[in-house]
């Protein structure tokens, strides 16, 4: 994903579109491998950052007019399921104060965002059972069951919830409701401006991709394959280095080690740390 992120910066117009698909593709086929992956996991606090809700929507809204069938605004399953009415399906966006609600997190305001549709609709069992991990009424091939569950997840894990209203023959209705923050509480970060950065990551594919995609972020980047090769790195720069991005997993010096290393000769350093294997 990193390397069609790069390329796309600089793709011609006539290849855009498939460098777009393909990215697509694989974006879904990480989210699927993700959704697995967070039943299995201990809850963590999500990393929390101004959004804009409208401009999401918005977002959404063009994407699945690209991608989906053209005679109707977005398409899910149980709209084809009602062959007795043009499928239609209707978004809307608003903000309303928490304490107007029944199931309110606190006083504030929520942003509300509802998907409504015309479809086959859903009885009282069905609709008790639909945020179940890989609950699935449809046939072999025609989905996971995790969509509905993931969606739950996400939003509770920001203080949200999800109501539903549906009967056979009569549509569904989603309402997902969300806390709005304070828009000036995160400011943007500056821009790195030529900071140095030290890059220590034992994977060449990994280290390479994302030494470019810093490096076209503005900082100068320096790369070491591992802990040793790092360290020996930070002292040729006279410790002058403003982030240390460091993998989970390092060969000859584990990241403990080079931590506490760098840690004694630069204490307030500014470390991120990643992993491609989930780690907490």
């Amino acid at each position: 994903m990193g390397n069609i992120e790069l390329t796309l910066l600089d793709a011609p117009e006539s290849v855009r579109f498939s460098l777009e698909e393909a990215e697509i593709a694989t974006r879904r086929g990480a989210e699927v491998v993700s959704e697995l992956a967070a039943f299995t996991r201990a809850p963590r606090r999500p990393h929390q950052a101004p959004v804009d809700p409208k401009a999401l929507l918005d977002h959404l809204v063009d994407r699945c007019r690209q991608s989906f069938d053209p005679r109707i605004t977005l398409r899910r399953d149980a709209v084809e399921e009602n062959r007795l009415a043009a499928p239609l399906i209707r978004l809307s966006l608003r903000q309303v104060r928490a304490t107007e609600l029944n199931q309110a997190p606190g006083p504030g305001r929520c942003a509300q965002a509802q998907v409504a549709d015309n479809g086959a609709g859903m009885d009282k069992a069905t609709r008790e059972r639909l945020f179940e991990p890989f609950f699935i009424t449809k046939e072999v091939g025609k989905g996971t069951g995790l969509g509905l569950a993931t969606a739950y997840g996400i939003v509770r894990d920001y203080h949200g919830w999800i109501e539903c209203q549906s009967a056979p023959g009569a549509g569904a209705c989603f309402w997902v409701f969300l806390p709005l923050g304070d828009p000036h509480a995160e400011l943007e970060p500056a821009a790195p401006g030529g900071q140095t950065l030290l890059l220590i990551e034992d994977e060449s594919v990994v280290r390479e991709t994302v030494a470019r995609l810093r490096g076209r972020a503005g900082y100068r980047v320096c790369e070491a394959a591992d802990g040793v090769e790092g360290l020996e790195l930070f002292g040729q720069l006279g410790g002058q280095v403003d982030l240390l991005n460091l993998g989970l997993a390092m060969p000859r010096l584990s990241r403990e080690e080079v931590l506490e290393r760098l840690a004694a000769l630069a204490p307030r350093l500014k470390v991120v740390l990643f992993t491609g294997y989930g780690e907490g």
